[in-house]
């Protein structure tokens, strides 16, 4: 994997796009993520948790505090294999400035990229981040993200000019 690229493998930032996507009050939501959920919890005869009040990605992701009370049934969700795809999706990403891309995003400063099935396929930037979700900014995006969409998105995004410790 290059040095730029990164999975921002944080368990607190998977679980907040875990919550954001069963309140369905932002754009990069996925509709499906809530009906599947919906029938997993019906299954399993699991309550939702209580919603939260967040409108974006990035709103989640910057959030100070975040209840615990979906936290186990979102581990089960984890070990299930959610977010599976993050890896290999991360891989091709970073494969991409080195096959010809004039866009060089420097290599002392790496872009955290979160695959999420919560999420629609585009990419979504937060650039203030809590300390609990990771040091810096996320790219966060849903299955089926062209990886030279995430590449564009974070050029376009001025990511460069963000600083990630």
């Amino acid at each position: 994997m290059s040095a730029w690229a990164q999975v921002a493998s944080s368990e607190e930032a998977a679980y907040r796009m875990h919550r954001l996507g069963l309140s369905e009050t932002a754009f990069e939501v996925t509709p499906g993520y809530l009906r599947a959920e919906e029938q997993l919890r019906r299954a399993m005869r699991t309550r939702f948790p209580n919603p939260v009040p967040w409108p974006s990605v990035a709103a989640a992701l910057a959030a100070e505090e975040v209840s615990d009370e979906d936290r186990a049934w979102f581990a089960k969700r984890r070990e299930a294999g959610e977010g599976r795809e993050a890896g290999p999706l991360v891989e091709a990403i970073a494969m991409l400035p080195a096959v010809g891309l004039t866009w060089r995003p420097p290599a002392d400063k790496p872009v955290y990229f979160l695959a999420s099935p919560a999420l629609r396929p585009l990419p979504a930037l937060a650039r203030v981040v809590a300390p609990a979700c990771g040091a810096g900014p996320i790219i966060a995006f849903g299955p089926g993200l062209v990886p030279t969409l995430a590449v564009l998105g974070a050029a376009a995004l001025d990511v460069e000019d963000l600083v990630v410790s």
